[in-house]
């Protein structure tokens, strides 16, 4: 199956609601990405439902590639050198 090859991660919808920061640790171990207690909980903050429900940047359903037009604050904050601004 493919869920049990090593270079797949498979996380479930209801492992993410049951434990978010256990599957963020999870997920970033899988990624090789090092991330402090402090970026955890960052990350479980920013990705919670109530946080998305309150952003202005959200994504318009009625769109067909919603990222290539939006540009809020969290834009590229993948790069180490953009600040946790969400």
């Amino acid at each position: 199956m493919e869920r049990d090859r090593p270079n797949i991660l498979f996380p479930t919808y209801e492992e993410m609601q049951r434990d978010p920061t256990a599957a963020i640790r999870r997920i970033a171990r899988f990624l090789s990405v090092d991330l402090t207690e402090n970026d955890i909980d960052t990350v479980v903050r920013l990705s919670s439902v109530s946080h998305m429900k309150k952003s202005k940047f959200q994504f318009d359903p009625g769109q067909v590639v919603p990222w290539a037009t939006i540009r809020g604050p969290c834009f590229g904050a993948a790069s180490p050198a953009v600040p946790a601004i969400c």
